[in-house]
Formats: structure tokens, C-alpha cells, sequence
């Protein structure tokens, strides 16, 4: 059995960062279904693989919202926040039961579905430049709430691109993002964009909300550099027209 694991929305300055999970007994049924890298994929091909995974394959989905990640922040690093999140997606997997790991404060939602399926590999794509790193930090947070002898860990880079199982985790944390993003900008009436810093259309939001409202909306990542430099601009622009 396989069990591979990803994340999505690791440096966007609006949403949640969301990590997927996903069983599976060979990769070649998941190649065969066209399950590749999420980023490979249209969004509307996404979407209808997502469906197939979701309702064939047990899984979990972990969403942690920006107000928890700046909780994090402030006493850990985002690589650390990441080892915390794939070791409880693994370990909800593995036990059956949904798992948070205590050291994560704030709001998590996790969505589980499958009940202690067995894996006899488990792949990753790896979330820290040293991927050894990132994998034995894992390992060691996973074997502290879950049996995990004979077990093979293996962390990577880009291993959605290798692994179907990682690409299937990647799709599945993909959708709920971005589905995420969707129900926002129905929410506030404005197209909030991609969330991502570079992205024109989700500064202007930011700016527009911050000028309007003088504060960040509860969506919005407010350690991010990307917002502590906005809001200080336009801080000191609204100094200097007094």
C-alpha cells in the first residue's frame, strides 16, 4: 500500500494552506486515470479527478486557515508548521481517527475518510530545501503517535511529478484550495484572485480592503511581508495627507 502526501497554498498571502493524503495498493490504477502533478492539470480535469479520488480512495484533507498560521508563525518556522500538518494527515490516515498534532493552536479542519489503512511506503513531496530533513522530521513526529515499524518514508521533491499517489494528494489539496478562493470572493463580492502575492488582482483587494476598513480581512496572512509592507505604505501615505 501506498501513502502519499502533499500540500498546497504554502506561499500564497491569502487562503489556507491545505495538505491531502491518499491511500492507494499500486500507482500504476492511479497513472492509468490520468492522475499527474495538480499543476499539470486544467482546473476543470481537477476537479473531475478529484471527484473519482475523493469517492474511491481513502484519504484525508487537512485545511489550516491564515489565522492559524500566523499563530504559527510566531513560534515556529513554516517548514516546522508543514512537518507538524503532513505528520497529522499521515497519522489521521493511519489510525483512523482524525488527528491534530498539539502543537498546532488555532482552527483546523480535517476531513477524513477511511478507517486505519495500512501503508507500506509512504511518499511525500518534501516542503524543506533538505529533503532528508523534512522526511526524518516526519518520521519522528509520526512514530510518537503511530506505529509505523517496517514502514518506508521516503521524502522528495517534486515527487507528485514521479508518484501518482503523491500527484492524487496534490489534485485533492489543489481543489479544496482553491475552492477555498472560490467561496471568498462569492463571500466579500470582489474576485480576490489567486491569493498569491505577485498576483495584481489579489494586492489591489488587500489594499482596497485595507484603505477601506483599516484592517486586513480574516482571511488574509498578516505575517506575510506582502501584508506588513502594504498596510505600513498606505499607513504612511494616509500620515502624510494630514
Amino acid at each position: 500500500m501506498f501513502l502519499g502526501v502533499d500540500e498546497a497554498g504554502r506561499g500564497p498571502v491569502l487562503g489556507p494552506l491545505v495538505i491531502g493524503g491518499l491511500v492507494s495498493s499500486d500507482q500504476e490504477s492511479l497513472r492509468e486515470l490520468g492522475v499527474k502533478d495538480s499543476k499539470e492539470l486544467s482546473p476543470d480535469r481537477r476537479e473531475a479527478l478529484y471527484r473519482e479520488l475523493e469517492g474511491a480512495y481513502s484519504h484525508c484533507i487537512m485545511s489550516v486557515p491564515a489565522s492559524t498560521i500566523d499563530l504559527c508563525r510566531s513560534e515556529m518556522t513554516l517548514n516546522e508548521l508543514e512537518v507538524l500538518c503532513f505528520s497529522s494527515v499521515i497519522i489521521s490516515i493511519l489510525t483512523g481517527r482524525p488527528f491534530r498534532h498539539p502543537s498546532i493552536p488555532g482552527d483546523v479542519e480535517a476531513r477524513l475518510k477511511g478507517t486505519g489503512a495500512g501503508a507500506d511506503r509512504i511518499i511525500m513531496d518534501a516542503a524543506d530545501v533538505n529533503e532528508e530533513r523534512f522526511g526524518n522530521r516526519v518520521s519522528a513526529e509520526i512514530s510518537r503517535f503511530a506505529m509505523t515499524k517496517g514502514v518506508v518514508i521516503i521524502s522528495r521533491h517534486k515527487a507528485d511529478r514521479e508518484h501518482p499517489v503523491v500527484g492524487a494528494a496534490s489534485i485533492l489539496a489543489k481543489v479544496v484550495r482553491d475552492r477555498t478562493l472560490r467561496d471568498i470572493s462569492k463571500e466579500t463580492g470582489v474576485d480576490v484572485g489567486s491569493g498569491y502575492p505577485g498576483d495584481p488582482i489579489t494586492r489591489e483587494f488587500l489594499a482596497d480592503h485595507y484603505r477601506r476598513n483599516a484592517c486586513l480581512p480574516p482571511f488574509a496572512r498578516a505575517s506575510w511581508d506582502t501584508c506588513r509592507k502594504l498596510t505600513a505604505d498606505i499607513a504612511q501615505r494616509t500620515l502624510f495627507d494630514y
